[in-house]
């Protein structure tokens, strides 16, 4: 469905938003608190146990259909269970393929928040039907990326900085 784990993760951190995909992580990584092999993670390390959840969890379409907004949060429960004590200064999350965005068939807006690499490849928010409004501020500054903005300006979606 996702080609890039980190994109899986920022669909995830929108569903908390919705208070789905929450409680079980949460009891996994409760359930390590004390144990050795937890202790012994740096705070910045990935939770093995959590990262191995997320990435067998299987996404409802039902669930996809309610991410109208694409908004992931650092402060959100996905990234916070993910990682030991995640200050979010890093980019161990950034996202290097929004392949499968399509799937987010209600998605009216893009606002990947600097969860992004520099040189990603954004074409695949072409595919997205519904999308009204790309906030601008962390999207790449290549030719390519470039030629995409023109594309989705001139199928009427407004493209601005968020501020």
């Amino acid at each position: 469905m996702f080609r890039d784990i980190n994109f899986k993760f920022a669909v995830i951190s929108c569903l908390n938003e919705k208070g789905l995909y929450i409680d079980e992580p949460t009891q996994i990584k409760l359930a390590l608190y004390g144990k050795r092999n937890f202790a012994q993670l740096d705070y910045d390390d990935i939770v093995p146990e959590i990262h191995d959840y997320y990435k067998q969890l299987p996404l409802a379409k039902s669930n996809l259909d309610l991410i109208t907004e694409f908004n992931p949060s650092a402060s959100n429960a996905c990234y916070n269970l993910l990682v030991k004590e995640w200050s979010g200064e890093d980019n161990i999350f950034d996202i290097r393929s929004l392949d499968g965005i399509e799937n987010l068939e209600n998605l009216s807006v893009f606002n990947p928040l600097g969860l992004m690499e520099p040189n990603i490849d954004i074409s695949a928010l072409l595919k997205c039907k519904k999308l009204k409004t790309v906030y601008s501020d962390y999207l790449p500054d290549s030719h390519s990326a470039q030629a995409t903005i023109e594309k989705l300006k001139m199928s009427g979606i407004l493209v601005c900085n968020s501020q």
